[in-house]
């Protein structure tokens, strides 16, 4: 498994709050991607706060919706 794949996993928008890093690891995962792709540079940073919307977003590799997964939000 790739840094790139720790992040998120490629088709499905939604990471559950409890698998979310803390700030520190965040920091310990962007240095370790930016030493794997020298060419990278880290433009901003966003935190979101408010998921509901993109919980089980399918999407496909050009990062286009291509589907739900159903969940339960509780």
């Amino acid at each position: 498994m790739s840094v790139i794949d720790d992040l998120a996993p490629p088709n499905i928008h939604h990471r559950p709050a409890s698998a979310a890093p803390g700030g520190s690891d965040i920091q310990r995962r962007e240095t370790a991607l930016c030493a794997r792709l020298p060419t990278l540079v880290v433009t901003d940073r966003i935190v979101g706060l408010r998921t509901v919307k993109r919980v089980g977003h399918l999407l496909g590799s050009d990062g286009r919706r291509t589907g739900v997964q159903l969940t339960s939000p509780w």
